[in-house]
């Protein structure tokens, strides 16, 4: 089986939960980056930085940002990425290296790509969330383990505005048959009563006009769940305790739909929200 690109390699797998903080002691100075991880991109009147799921801002130098930014990554139009940092020399932090307050961090930004999904689709009917949200393929396992590091993949919370998935396609191994691809995260209003406790989402795939199945494209998306969490909290009478995230599921190369769905839970609890 072919793969044409993928960013779930083992390195990105290992950086899940890992924070900038951890990173401060490290001899690895050889290195092409000091840290590797996801972030939201904060774009404001004095510049860019990033934030990691601890709150810790990471403020790129100019030169490095440009550097990237003329290599196709465009931070202005980014909610949630993936980037690769080297420290600079001598950053001056507001706290000592280890501790957890959440500190401020000078970088040079090796690389990034952008991780945003689609709007997320909140539908008040089945027959609105079809027509906003097409599906006309399936997508491959939302979860798998990685012998080599001993780690397992699956979605998982950003914080508790940002849904992460790590999502798997089937396509043609062309580029432009490629940008016919859609990945939706949708959920329908209607399900939802008084008192319900568990938001749903259906992951849906559109393929577009691309009728082959010949390559595999895995990425992680991020997905602001904000909207659909304020209209639960509407007709429920509360914030979600967990997340069940639907997906139509395939192991073989085809663009037919199973029957059956499978389903991922997530709590929706964090100790803090950045």
């Amino acid at each position: 089986m072919k793969q044409i690109k993928s960013l779930m390699t083992a390195a990105l797998m290992l950086v899940m939960g890992i924070m900038m903080t951890s990173c401060l002691n490290s001899d690895n100075s050889e290195s092409l980056y000091d840290w590797a991880g996801f972030v939201l991109v904060k774009n404001t009147m004095v510049g860019t930085y990033f934030q990691d799921a601890g709150g810790n801002k990471l403020i790129p130098t100019y030169e490095s940002l440009m550097a990237v930014e003329q290599a196709g990554f465009k931070s202005s139009e980014t909610n949630v990425a993936f980037v690769y940092v080297k420290m600079v020399e001598d950053t001056e932090t507001s706290t000592k290296a280890g501790e957890t307050t959440p500190q401020t961090f000078d970088v040079k930004l090796v690389a990034a790509q952008s991780l945003d999904g689609e709007d997320v689709v909140v539908a008040q009917t089945a027959e609105e969330m079809a027509g906003m949200a097409p599906e006309t393929a399936p997508v491959g396992s939302l979860e798998f383990s990685d012998n080599t590091w001993g780690t397992t993949v699956k979605p998982m919370l950003f914080d508790l505005n940002t849904l992460l998935l790590p999502i798997q396609f089937y396509l043609t191994n062309d580029n432009e048959k490629f940008k016919l691809h859609k990945l939706y995260l949708a959920c329908n209003m209607e399900e939802v009563s008084e008192g319900d406790t568990t938001l749903v989402f259906y992951l849906r795939h559109d393929r577009g006009a691309d009728e082959k199945a010949e390559v595999y494209y895995s990425q992680w998306y991020g997905f602001d769940i904000r909207a659909a969490v304020n209209m639960f909290a509407m007709k429920s009478g509360a914030d979600p305790t967990r997340i069940v995230i639907k997906a139509h599921e395939t192991q073989s190369m085809t663009t037919e739909l199973p029957d059956r769905y499978e389903e991922y839970e997530v709590e929706y609890t964090l100790e803090t929200q950045n």
